[in-house]
């Protein structure tokens, strides 16, 4: 059991003071008396905001003390930290955060200093929306450790809508790229929106290298098609194709796998009595030697009898009695991999019953079958009831 304590002040006058105090006491042992950690801290931070809303300046002062019984000594932690956030200009706006500690772990030095700036950038054409985002990080293991230097940087393009015949196509870009000490990660995504009357489609191609500069390097490049349709109202299809191809470069060698797979949902709702929620995927991955196959499907089925029951129905506290709601679930499983095969199917049927804000219950019957890699067929049935009494 631990048990928290808080204690929260502020006071603006001008800047902004905040003062912040917890305690942690932890026992967890009922064969032991007294607790078995304690955890306090407090922190002061101070905050100003300059120059109409431009400059944010922030420092705080955070000291931590921890005691557990297993422990000899009481530990101390203490952090100093600063923040400033900086709109140089409408478009673009800088932060930057350091953080060190300045006490002592048992007699040693503990924890990492790290010091981190970002720089956004953001402007809006004729044509196109640009976006440049660029951050550093440093951090530094104390009292004598390595430093470590990353990079990341991110340019985003949002161009603007244009018509070709009936369809409405929206165009976008995205550029970025990481770095640390020891290698460097480009990536890359290229997407294409459509519309045309009730019909959406979206075309994404992502690619990018992982580990340049190191002796493994990924490649990795993907292309996904998805169209959806919203001119039925009780009716909402989509579907989903993607290839993906993943390949691996070590010592001029090469290993390639690509994967297709297709994905789709049907969702039908044509009032509030019915509704019907269909999903399927079929995947094929793998290299020309080792490819692997599976599919899926799933339904689930639900109808609200209500209006069955209405000549036994009356109004009581909380609302209107019985209630009978039916559901059919089905989900079906086919795996195909070094030329065996794996089938499966679970059929759940289930009857959920409120008969008062007091009484309820449920049945249901799940049927399971299936033939695993030897080809046996399995099968099991399982009948549940459920009586419920909440008061």
């Amino acid at each position: 059991m631990t048990m928290a304590n808080d204690l929260s002040l502020q006071w603006a006058f001008g800047p902004t003071l905040s003062v912040n105090a917890r305690q942690d006491v932890t026992n967890d042992d009922a064969d032991r008396d007294g607790a078995e950690s304690i955890r306090t801290s407090y922190q002061f931070s101070l905050s100003d905001t300059l120059f109409t809303d431009r400059l944010d300046l922030g420092i705080s002062w955070r000291d931590a003390y921890s005691w557990s019984y297993e422990m000899e000594a009481l530990n101390r932690d203490t952090q100093l930290s600063f923040s400033a956030d900086a709109k140089l200009l409408p478009s673009w706006s800088m932060e930057i955060g350091w953080s060190r500690p300045v006490g002592t772990r048992a007699e040693a030095w503990s924890g990492s200093e790290s010091l981190s700036v970002r720089s956004v950038w953001s402007k809006t054409g004729s044509w196109v929306d640009y976006g440049l985002d660029y951050e550093l990080g440093w951090s530094r293991a104390l009292p004598n450790g390595e430093s470590q230097r990353n990079h990341e940087v991110e340019l985003d393009l949002d161009g603007t809508s244009f018509d070709v015949d009936a369809w409405k196509i929206t165009p976008g870009a995205t550029l970025g790229m990481s770095s640390d000490e020891r290698s460097v990660d480009v990536d890359g995504r290229i997407v294409a929106r459509g519309r045309c009357g009730d019909l959406s489609i979206q075309t994404t191609l992502r690619g990018g290298w992982t580990g340049l500069g190191e002796p493994v390097v990924r490649e990795s490049e993907r292309l996904s098609v998805n169209g959806s349709y919203t001119g039925i109202a009780s009716l909402h299809p989509s579907l989903t194709y993607t290839l993906d191809r993943q390949v691996v470069i070590y010592a001029s060698q090469r290993q390639d796998t690509i994967g297709h797979s297709v994905t789709g949902r049907l969702k039908w709702s044509p009032g509030q009595i019915h509704s019907d929620d269909l999903s399927f995927s079929l995947t094929s991955k793998g290299g020309a030697e080792n490819r692997t196959v599976t599919a899926r499907l799933e339904n689930s089925y639900r109808i609200d009898l209500q209006e069955w029951t209405s000549a036994w129905q009356s109004d009581k506290e909380g609302g209107t009695y019985p209630t009978l709601v039916a559901r059919l679930d089905t989900d079906a499983n086919y795996r195909r991999s070094a030329g065996k095969s794996d089938i499966d199917a679970t059929t759940t049927g289930q009857l959920d019953m409120a008969f008062s804000p007091t009484w309820s219950g449920s049945m249901g019957a799940t049927y399971l079958g299936g033939t695993g890699s030897t080809g046996i067929f399995y099968h099991s049935l399982m009948l549940e009831l459920t009586v419920a009494i909440d008061f």
